[in-house]
Protein backbone atom coordinates (compact mmCIF):
# COMPACT_ATOMS: atom_id res chain seq x y z
CA UNK A 1 0.00 0.00 0.00
CA UNK A 2 2.70 2.09 1.05
CA UNK A 3 4.52 1.94 -2.56
CA UNK A 4 1.55 2.90 -4.12
CA UNK A 5 1.87 7.02 -3.64
CA UNK A 6 5.48 6.82 -4.68
CA UNK A 7 4.95 5.05 -8.00
CA UNK A 8 1.75 7.73 -8.89
CA UNK A 9 4.30 10.46 -8.14
CA UNK A 10 6.90 8.79 -10.36
CA UNK A 11 4.79 8.13 -12.83
CA UNK A 12 3.41 11.90 -13.69
CA UNK A 13 6.82 12.94 -13.15
CA UNK A 14 7.83 10.76 -15.99
CA UNK A 15 4.42 12.43 -17.86
CA UNK A 16 5.62 16.15 -16.77
CA UNK A 17 8.90 15.17 -18.30
CA UNK A 18 7.59 14.06 -21.36
CA UNK A 19 5.49 16.76 -22.05
CA UNK A 20 8.28 19.35 -21.36
CA UNK A 21 11.07 17.46 -23.61
CA UNK A 22 8.08 17.58 -25.83
CA UNK A 23 7.68 21.11 -26.09
CA UNK A 24 10.76 21.98 -25.88
CA UNK A 25 11.43 19.74 -29.17
CA UNK A 26 8.50 21.51 -30.82
CA UNK A 27 9.95 25.25 -30.25
CA UNK A 28 13.49 23.97 -31.24
CA UNK A 29 11.99 22.62 -34.49
CA UNK A 30 9.81 25.76 -35.13
CA UNK A 31 12.68 28.07 -34.39
CA UNK A 32 15.11 26.12 -37.16
CA UNK A 33 12.64 25.38 -39.70
CA UNK A 34 10.31 28.65 -39.72
CA UNK A 35 8.55 28.26 -43.10
CA UNK A 36 8.98 25.10 -43.63
CA UNK A 37 6.50 22.47 -43.23
CA UNK A 38 6.59 20.62 -39.95
CA UNK A 39 6.96 16.71 -39.07
CA UNK A 40 4.10 14.49 -38.54
CA UNK A 41 3.42 14.06 -34.85
CA UNK A 42 4.32 10.44 -33.87
CA UNK A 43 0.61 8.61 -33.22
CA UNK A 44 -1.16 7.71 -29.88
CA UNK A 45 -2.02 3.97 -29.48
CA UNK A 46 -3.84 4.09 -25.83
CA UNK A 47 -6.99 5.43 -25.18
CA UNK A 48 -9.06 6.23 -21.85
CA UNK A 49 -12.80 7.44 -22.18
CA UNK A 50 -15.35 8.86 -20.22
CA UNK A 51 -19.08 8.66 -21.05
CA UNK A 52 -22.00 9.94 -19.29
CA UNK A 53 -25.67 10.39 -20.64
CA UNK A 54 -29.88 9.11 -20.93
CA UNK A 55 -30.40 5.29 -20.98
CA UNK A 56 -33.73 3.82 -22.04
CA UNK A 57 -35.10 0.82 -21.03
CA UNK A 58 -36.18 0.10 -24.66
CA UNK A 59 -36.19 -3.67 -24.17
CA UNK A 60 -38.13 -3.47 -20.31
CA UNK A 61 -42.21 -3.57 -20.48
CA UNK A 62 -42.43 -0.61 -18.37
CA UNK A 63 -40.23 1.37 -20.46
CA UNK A 64 -37.92 2.80 -18.13
CA UNK A 65 -35.50 5.65 -17.95
CA UNK A 66 -32.60 6.99 -15.99
CA UNK A 67 -28.82 8.10 -16.52
CA UNK A 68 -25.69 5.85 -16.88
CA UNK A 69 -22.12 6.25 -17.29
CA UNK A 70 -19.44 4.38 -18.65
CA UNK A 71 -15.80 3.56 -18.38
CA UNK A 72 -13.75 2.73 -21.65
CA UNK A 73 -9.68 1.64 -21.95
CA UNK A 74 -8.56 0.72 -25.10
CA UNK A 75 -4.77 -0.21 -27.43
CA UNK A 76 -4.89 0.25 -31.01
CA UNK A 77 -3.90 2.58 -34.27
CA UNK A 78 -3.82 3.02 -37.91
CA UNK A 79 -2.03 0.62 -40.23
CA UNK A 80 0.65 1.93 -42.06
CA UNK A 81 -0.85 3.63 -45.35
CA UNK A 82 -4.65 2.90 -44.09
CA UNK A 83 -6.52 5.44 -42.75
CA UNK A 84 -9.09 3.95 -39.96
CA UNK A 85 -8.00 3.16 -36.33
CA UNK A 86 -8.68 -0.08 -34.68
CA UNK A 87 -8.81 -0.17 -30.93
CA UNK A 88 -9.32 -3.24 -28.72
CA UNK A 89 -11.33 -1.86 -26.09
CA UNK A 90 -12.74 -3.06 -22.45
CA UNK A 91 -15.81 -1.10 -20.91
CA UNK A 92 -17.71 -0.71 -18.07
CA UNK A 93 -21.31 0.81 -17.76
CA UNK A 94 -23.74 1.39 -14.92
CA UNK A 95 -27.17 2.53 -15.12
CA UNK A 96 -29.98 3.61 -12.94
CA UNK A 97 -33.58 3.41 -14.11
CA UNK A 98 -36.35 3.87 -13.11
CA UNK A 99 -40.79 4.02 -13.89
CA UNK A 100 -43.45 4.79 -11.98
CA UNK A 101 -46.92 2.11 -12.96
CA UNK A 102 -50.70 2.35 -12.33
CA UNK A 103 -52.79 -0.69 -12.55
CA UNK A 104 -56.76 0.42 -11.39
CA UNK A 105 -55.40 0.92 -7.37
CA UNK A 106 -51.85 -0.54 -7.66
CA UNK A 107 -48.88 2.06 -8.02
CA UNK A 108 -45.92 0.61 -8.23
CA UNK A 109 -42.31 2.09 -8.50
CA UNK A 110 -39.81 -0.16 -10.51
CA UNK A 111 -36.38 0.69 -10.28
CA UNK A 112 -33.76 -1.28 -12.81
CA UNK A 113 -29.76 -0.82 -11.49
CA UNK A 114 -27.87 -2.30 -14.64
CA UNK A 115 -23.98 -3.30 -14.77
CA UNK A 116 -22.65 -4.40 -17.49
CA UNK A 117 -19.28 -5.36 -18.72
CA UNK A 118 -18.23 -6.12 -22.14
CA UNK A 119 -14.79 -6.51 -24.95
CA UNK A 120 -14.32 -6.33 -28.02
CA UNK A 121 -13.66 -3.76 -31.07
CA UNK A 122 -13.57 0.14 -32.26
CA UNK A 123 -13.22 2.05 -35.68
CA UNK A 124 -12.73 5.16 -36.06
CA UNK A 125 -12.89 7.00 -39.45
CA UNK A 126 -10.96 10.27 -39.25
CA UNK A 127 -12.40 13.29 -41.66
CA UNK A 128 -9.66 16.09 -40.51
CA UNK A 129 -10.83 16.74 -37.14
CA UNK A 130 -13.33 14.49 -36.73
CA UNK A 131 -13.70 10.96 -36.64
CA UNK A 132 -17.07 8.68 -37.04
CA UNK A 133 -16.87 6.11 -34.28
CA UNK A 134 -18.54 2.20 -34.97
CA UNK A 135 -18.22 0.18 -32.62
CA UNK A 136 -19.08 -3.80 -30.93
CA UNK A 137 -18.12 -5.41 -28.08
CA UNK A 138 -19.63 -8.74 -26.10
CA UNK A 139 -20.02 -9.30 -22.63
CA UNK A 140 -22.20 -9.53 -19.65
CA UNK A 141 -25.07 -7.87 -18.72
CA UNK A 142 -26.67 -7.91 -14.90
CA UNK A 143 -30.05 -6.15 -13.67
CA UNK A 144 -31.29 -5.95 -10.55
CA UNK A 145 -34.71 -5.54 -10.65
CA UNK A 146 -36.85 -3.84 -7.56
CA UNK A 147 -40.68 -3.16 -7.61
CA UNK A 148 -42.51 -1.38 -4.56
CA UNK A 149 -46.20 -1.58 -4.63
CA UNK A 150 -48.26 1.06 -2.71
CA UNK A 151 -45.55 2.49 -1.09
CA UNK A 152 -45.66 -0.84 1.55
CA UNK A 153 -44.05 -3.65 -0.13
CA UNK A 154 -41.04 -4.21 -1.88
CA UNK A 155 -39.92 -7.18 -4.22
CA UNK A 156 -37.32 -7.55 -5.97
CA UNK A 157 -35.12 -10.01 -8.73
CA UNK A 158 -31.95 -10.35 -10.87
CA UNK A 159 -30.68 -11.54 -13.67
CA UNK A 160 -27.34 -12.11 -16.11
CA UNK A 161 -27.19 -12.50 -19.65
CA UNK A 162 -24.60 -12.43 -22.47
CA UNK A 163 -25.03 -9.30 -24.11
CA UNK A 164 -24.19 -8.12 -27.57
CA UNK A 165 -23.57 -3.80 -27.77
CA UNK A 166 -23.42 -1.50 -30.58
CA UNK A 167 -22.33 2.24 -30.28
CA UNK A 168 -22.07 4.65 -33.09
CA UNK A 169 -20.98 8.28 -32.62
CA UNK A 170 -18.80 11.16 -33.92
CA UNK A 171 -15.74 12.72 -32.11
CA UNK A 172 -13.77 16.01 -32.36
CA UNK A 173 -9.93 15.85 -32.27
CA UNK A 174 -9.92 19.29 -29.78
CA UNK A 175 -5.99 18.05 -29.47
CA UNK A 176 -3.52 15.45 -29.78
CA UNK A 177 -3.86 14.67 -26.55
CA UNK A 178 -8.03 15.08 -25.93
CA UNK A 179 -11.08 14.36 -27.66
CA UNK A 180 -15.09 15.22 -27.11
CA UNK A 181 -18.23 13.15 -28.70
CA UNK A 182 -21.37 12.31 -28.79
CA UNK A 183 -22.41 8.33 -28.65
CA UNK A 184 -25.60 5.95 -29.26
CA UNK A 185 -25.41 3.05 -28.06
CA UNK A 186 -27.87 -0.45 -27.98
CA UNK A 187 -27.16 -3.53 -25.49
CA UNK A 188 -29.17 -6.68 -27.18
CA UNK A 189 -29.09 -9.54 -24.94
CA UNK A 190 -28.90 -13.10 -26.21
CA UNK A 191 -31.52 -14.32 -23.66
CA UNK A 192 -33.58 -13.64 -20.94
CA UNK A 193 -35.33 -15.11 -17.90
CA UNK A 194 -38.57 -17.13 -18.52
CA UNK A 195 -40.47 -14.35 -16.79
CA UNK A 196 -40.09 -10.67 -15.74
CA UNK A 197 -41.28 -11.50 -11.58
CA UNK A 198 -40.97 -7.15 -11.02
CA UNK A 199 -43.38 -6.30 -13.91
CA UNK A 200 -45.18 -9.27 -12.98
CA UNK A 201 -46.08 -8.60 -9.23
CA UNK A 202 -46.95 -5.04 -10.78
CA UNK A 203 -49.34 -6.15 -13.50
CA UNK A 204 -47.29 -4.88 -15.98
CA UNK A 205 -47.73 -6.69 -19.63
CA UNK A 206 -44.69 -8.90 -20.71
CA UNK A 207 -43.99 -7.88 -24.01
CA UNK A 208 -41.68 -10.52 -24.27
CA UNK A 209 -38.77 -8.50 -25.71
CA UNK A 210 -34.82 -9.19 -24.35
CA UNK A 211 -34.83 -6.43 -21.74
CA UNK A 212 -31.96 -4.47 -24.03
CA UNK A 213 -31.71 -1.14 -23.80
CA UNK A 214 -30.55 2.18 -25.52
CA UNK A 215 -28.55 4.91 -24.39
CA UNK A 216 -27.06 8.56 -25.78
CA UNK A 217 -24.05 10.26 -23.66
CA UNK A 218 -21.59 12.83 -24.16
CA UNK A 219 -18.28 11.49 -24.60
CA UNK A 220 -14.47 12.62 -22.85
CA UNK A 221 -11.57 10.84 -24.63
CA UNK A 222 -7.88 10.62 -23.50
CA UNK A 223 -5.39 9.78 -25.86
CA UNK A 224 -1.34 8.75 -24.93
Amino acid sequence: MNKRPSAFVGFYMRIGVTVLALLAFVAADASAHKGKRRTKKKGTFFITEISAGATFGTGFSEQSAGMSTRATMGIGGAFRGFKPRFYFIGAFRYANLSADVERGTLRSEITRELVDVSAGLRVLVPIRRLRILGEITFGDSIVFSEARVNGIDSFSASDSRFTVYLATGLQYRLHRNLSIGINAEWALPTARATQDFVAEVSRVTDTDEMMGWTSASATVVVHF
